[in-house]
Formats: structure tokens, sequence, C-alpha cells
């Protein structure tokens, strides 16, 4: 027979100087009385009464404490289970502002290369005007004045 070991259930055996071997062996009995006094009896009785609605007592409190840890239990794999849709949620947010992320550098990156495309083109057109310019001025100098000629040669070799 295993009896629990609880605060209230051994407090109640020290009071009652109850001992598991009072339980287990009957009273004992003068050499010439066969049965035990059935004052014994009711005595052991009553003791045998008190332990029981004590470990009942106690096994009510452990069933409500297991009920309780339950309860906790289960608000906690709740709490588990909307904490991980959270965070699969946001590494999926995250994920698509990296590729977003990615798609605006590599955007930029296209439109930095095409304005420093066109601002070679820009360079190399206002260069082909200053030269087309120059060119047409030569001309013009060449008919009205050979001396502003040589000048404007030594003028031209700037661009």
């Amino acid at each position: 027979m295993h009896l629990p070991k609880t605060p209230a259930f051994i407090l109640l055996l020290s009071e009652s100087s109850f001992k598991i071997e009072d339980v287990l062996r009957l009273p004992q009995t003068s050499s010439n009385e066969k049965e035990p006094k059935i004052e014994e009896l009711l005595s052991k009785l009553k003791t045998l009464q008190q332990a029981k609605v004590v470990i009942e007592e106690e096994v009510k409190e452990a069933l409500s404490f297991k009920n309780t840890l339950q309860d906790e239990e289960d608000a906690l794999s709740i709490e588990v289970l909307k904490l991980e849709r959270t965070l699969n949620e946001k590494e999926e947010t995250r994920r698509s502002l990296q590729l977003k992320c990615e798609e605006l550098e590599q955007e930029w990156q296209r439109q930095f290369e095409l304005k420093q495309q066109k601002e070679e083109l820009v360079n190399q057109y206002s260069c082909q005007i200053q030269e087309t310019k120059l060119k047409h001025r030569k001309i013009r100098l060449q008919r009205d004045s050979p001396l502003r000629y040589n000048l404007l040669n030594t003028l031209d070799s700037s661009c």
C-alpha cells in the first residue's frame, strides 16, 4: 500500500500518531483475548477515515492543479501558434520587401547608367556642334580674310 507524502497527510499522521504499520497490523490483544477490542477497532477506523478525507482533499487539489496546468499549457500552445504565424507573416513580408528593394536597386542602377549615357551623348553632340560652328567660321574667314583664318586655327586646337 502506497500512501502520499503530501504535507497535509504527513501532518495528520504526525498529529494522530498514525503509522502505516498500525494500519496494516491488527491491534495487539492479550493472550486470553482472541479478537481486538471494539474501541481499538473504532479508533483505527476513525483514523483511517480521517486519512481518507485528507487523501481525497489532496487528490482534489492535485486534479485542480493538473487542470490549471493543462489550461496554461493550452493557452501557451495557442500563443505559440499565434507567434509562429506572426513570425511566418513577417518573414514573408521581409522577403517581399527584400525582393522589392533589389528590384528598385537594379532599376536605379539602370536609370543611373542611362543618365550617364545621355550626358555623354549631350557632351558628344555639344562637341560636334562646336566643331561644326568652327568649320563654318573657318570657311567664312577664309573667304573674308586670310589673316583671321590663321588666328582661328590656333583657337581651334582647344576642343
